[in-house]
């Protein structure tokens, strides 16, 4: 009885390690804390603590990004929680499954095991825990390529989320509601969702994720072929971006606003803004950007005539290619043009414990 009373104590220690080790991203040393605190619960026969343990595995796998094993351990953690009828268990077990089948890219075995968490969270009444779940669905249909249904998903949980007026959790479905719907080819539907999203991020001054919204809209706005509205977005985001002191946000959007200017004709612009790429590129340093930069300034010059300063820049760009050698060349090629309208700015959190 003593026995077990140490190792009880010394499972329950190491279990709080774990956890604070986990707050503190020390995600090695809290997954060797989970693992050796389940070992001794397993052993001990106390499933309820064994649980929190092996959640503590399992998430500590989906941070380090090993999937594989989350899947593994999730399993494990599933099969408990079925044995002893813990559905508060079960339906997060299943949720994590989900998205680790996710970022595996199986989206089938995903959407399965998500629809099992979320039939569960609808059993509980677990508001929290089915906007969770339905967010991840979205996810897995969008990947699949159904925006069909993971539109109606992500929608059904904007619905669930303003009822309980969570306003973090509505920023996250909104974000991801907004990519699904720029997947989808449906642009003006995507700004809409952006705009209620800006909105909200502006009114809590939460400026990454201003930054993050602007670029999307900006994107949405070129691919319905209104520049003015994507340089106005852009020219938004670029005082986000320097009032952050985020030289790759600063550096990307310099590069859309040229692209833009480019694609309008405004040569004049397109360069002024291009030389600011170019001072940014070099501040960080970025060869691959101040390359590319010198190849876009190059263009925009003969554009404007003016051949004596685009030979000035193909000399600089052939000079850093000399240094760099030939395999940088092929690569800068097929990236060209594509700072505005090739991908969505913002980011596909998951809300659950992992994303």
């Amino acid at each position: 009885m003593e026995e077990a009373q140490k190792t009880q104590k010394l499972a329950k220690r190491l279990l709080r390690e774990g956890v604070a080790f986990h707050s503190e991203r020390e995600f090695g040393a809290a997954l060797n804390a989970f693992s050796e605190a389940r070992g001794h619960y397993e052993r001990l026969n106390i499933p309820r603590y064994e649980s929190k343990a092996l959640r503590g595995v399992v998430l500590c796998h989906y941070a380090l990004g090993n999937y594989s094993e989350v899947v593994e351990w999730a399993e494990v953690w599933l099969g408990l929680a079925r044995r002893h009828g813990d559905l508060p268990s079960q339906e997060q077990a299943l949720n994590h499954l989900g998205n680790a089948w996710r970022h595996l890219h199986d989206y089938r075995q995903s959407i399965k095991y998500q629809e099992e968490s979320l039939g569960i969270a609808e059993k509980l009444g677990n508001e929290g825990s089915q906007v969770a779940v339905l967010n991840n669905l979205g996810l897995a249909y969008k990947n699949l390529g159904d925006f069909e249904q993971a539109i109606a998903v992500q929608k059904n949980g904007l619905s669930l989320v303003r009822a309980m007026k969570d306003a973090e959790a509505e920023q996250q479905v909104l974000k991801n509601l907004g990519n699904t719907f720029y997947a989808a080819g449906f642009y003006e539907d995507a700004i809409a969702t952006y705009e209620t999203l800006l909105s909200k991020a502006r009114a809590i001054e939460h400026d990454h994720l201003v930054g993050q919204v602007l670029r999307g809209l900006a994107n949405a706005a070129c691919h319905i072929g209104n520049l003015d509205e994507a340089i106005r977005y852009c020219k938004q985001r670029l005082s986000v971006m320097r009032a952050l002191k985020d030289l790759r946000g600063e550096e990307q959007t310099l590069g859309s606003l040229g692209v833009a200017y480019d694609a309008e004709g405004n040569y004049g612009k397109a360069i002024e803004y291009y030389q600011q790429r170019l001072t940014v590129a070099r501040l960080i340093p970025d060869l691959e950007v101040e390359a590319q930069t010198l190849q876009n300034l190059q263009v925009a010059c003969v554009a404007m005539g003016d051949q004596k300063r685009a030979d000035d820049y193909r000399l600089q760009r052939e000079a850093l290619l000399g240094q760099q050698g030939s395999d940088m060349d092929e690569d800068l090629e097929s990236t060209l043009g594509t700072a505005i309208g090739s991908t969505v700015g913002l980011d596909d959190p998951s809300i659950s414990g992992i994303s």
